[in-house]
C-alpha cells in the first residue's frame, strides 16, 4: 500500500510521512523508507495530514477510523489508477480500490472498504462500511454485503445474495445465497463453519 500512494498520490500531494501503529514492532522486517510515527491511540492528527487507511481486520479497521474521524483526521479514498469505477458508483470515506480492482456501475461502497488487487464488484452492489475483499473476490451484481464483512481471496457472491454484518467468507468459496450476520462461511456452495 505504502508504494500505490506514494508512486500515485504523493507525488503531487507530498512525502509519506509515515505509518501509526499501537505495536512498535509494526515495521519490523519491513524494508521502507518511513518511519512509525506513533501510536494510535495517541496520534493527534494535524489538518494538513491526509490519513490512508491500511488495515484488513473489519472491526479493527472502523474501530480504528471511527477514533481517528473523533479526532479531526482526514481520510484519502484511494483508487489506484489501474482501478476502473464506473458511472454513478458511491464510495465512502476511506475506502481504498488496489491495483485492477473493478466497480461497475450503481455500485454503492461505505466508508473503508478495501477491494483489493482484481477484484470484482458488479452492479448496484452494495458494500456495507469497513468491508474487506482480499485479492481477486468477485461479487455480482445486486449483491448486498453488510458492514464489517471479510471475503477470503478467491470468494464468490452470485447475484442478488445477501452476506450479513461481519460475516466471514473463506478463500475460494461461493455464496449462493445467503450468509447470516456474523457468521463464517467455507466452500463450493458456501456453508456454516462457525
Amino acid at each position: 500500500m505504502a508504494q500505490w500512494v506514494s508512486a500515485t498520490v504523493l507525488p503531487e500531494t507530498g512525502a509519506l510521512a509515515g505509518f501509526i501503529d499501537d505495536r512498535a514492532d509494526a515495521l519490523a522486517g519491513r524494508d521502507l523508507e518511513v518511519p512509525l510515527l506513533s501510536g494510535i491511540t495517541t496520534h493527534s492528527p494535524q489538518p494538513d495530514q491526509l490519513h490512508v487507511m491500511a488495515i484488513a481486520d473489519p472491526k479493527a479497521k472502523l474501530a480504528v477510523g471511527s477514533s481517528l474521524l473523533q479526532r479531526g483526521a482526514r481520510f484519502l479514498t484511494f483508487i489506484h489508477p489501474r482501478a476502473l469505477i464506473g458511472s454513478r458508483v458511491t464510495i465512502g470515506v476511506g475506502a481504498v480500490f488496489c491495483p485492477n480492482a473493478v466497480v461497475s456501475s450503481d455500485a454503492r461502497i461505505g466508508d473503508f472498504v478495501t477491494v483489493n488487487l482484481g477484484c470484482t464488484v458488479g452492479h448496484d452492489t452494495e458494500l456495507g462500511d469497513g468491508c474487506t475483499l482480499s485479492c481477486q473476490v468477485d461479487i455480482a451484481g445486486w449483491a448486498k454485503i453488510g458492514k464489517g464483512a471479510f471475503f477470503g481471496s478467491h470468494a464468490t457472491v452470485l447475484p442478488r445474495a445477501t452476506v450479513g454484518d461481519f460475516a466471514k467468507v473463506g478463500a475460494c468459496s461461493a455464496v449462493l445465497r445467503s450468509v447470516d450476520e456474523g457468521t463464517t462461511v467455507f466452500g463450493v456452495p458456501a456453508r456454516r463453519v462457525a
